[in-house]
């Protein structure tokens, strides 16, 4: 079954307050972004590689690729103003370059901040997604949580967090469901919609998502906190490793 990844890099970073975006930053000689295009070629060597970039970057990625002797093959795709833009492009390049032929595939989206995955992992949820049609990884609460209400003064109330999880990428999905939920989505025009599974959901919701216990090493890097606790993870599994 032919797998398809997008790496979602065309965001601009601005909570990490760095004059390069995040995925650019190094962990341990490397870029971020790398580290998980590392991942999923060691998973799969035959998954076709789609990067999301920043009209302004394609240049400066170019110019890494030579300076990091990175030869993972890979094609790069201009993205969207958000998150959402950016998914709903890299599915529509796939579906041009395949056409219905795509619609038995599988794809990958990928936060690039997120550069801990592993091919065990990916592995993992590549086995799940293709036995139940979809895979998303999640992590428990660990912190008490509220429900808070902006328009009536900052009015909250408690909620039991073992009613909750957090959802973290990648998430697999069949091609041809999770490119339909995006395009009624767009053509909906529901920006309010951030997660790729919550896309799902919104179309296939009689449909279960197949949730896959997630790592908990596998943050996001946002802030400038993530950014320095994300090198003593990196030193941290290479320790165990």
């Amino acid at each position: 079954m032919a797998h398809h990844v997008l790496i979602l890099a065309a965001g601009k970073g601005l909570r990490l307050e760095s004059k390069t975006p995040k995925q650019f930053l190094e962990i341990h000689s490397l870029p971020i972004i790398m580290h998980s295009m590392q991942a999923f070629f060691s998973a799969d060597p035959t998954s076709k590689i789609y990067v999301a970039l920043s009209e302004d970057y394609i240049g400066k990625w170019s110019q890494l690729c030579l300076d990091y002797k990175f030869q993972i093959n890979h094609e790069i795709y201009i993205g969207g103003n958000t998150r959402q833009e950016s998914v709903f492009l890299g599915l529509n390049k796939i579906y041009n370059s395949f056409g219905e032929s795509s619609k038995k595939h599988l794809v990958s989206i990928h936060d690039s901040a997120r550069p801990f995955i592993n091919d065990k992992f990916i592995l993992e949820l590549l086995a799940t997604a293709k036995k139940l049609g979809n895979a998303v990884p999640f992590v428990k609460l660990k912190s008490a949580l509220r429900k808070i209400d902006f328009s009536t003064v900052l009015n909250s109330v408690a909620q039991n967090r073992e009613d909750y999880i957090m959802t973290q990428t990648p998430q697999i999905f069949n091609f041809e469901t999770i490119y339909s939920s995006y395009k009624h989505v767009v053509d909906s025009s529901m920006t309010s919609i951030f997660d790729d599974s919550a896309v799902y959901d919104y179309l296939n919701n009689k449909t279960r998502i197949n949730l896959v216990k997630g790592r908990e090493y596998n943050i996001k890097i946002t802030t400038k906190l993530d950014y320095i606790i994300a090198q003593t993870i990196h030193q941290s599994l290479k320790d165990l490793q």
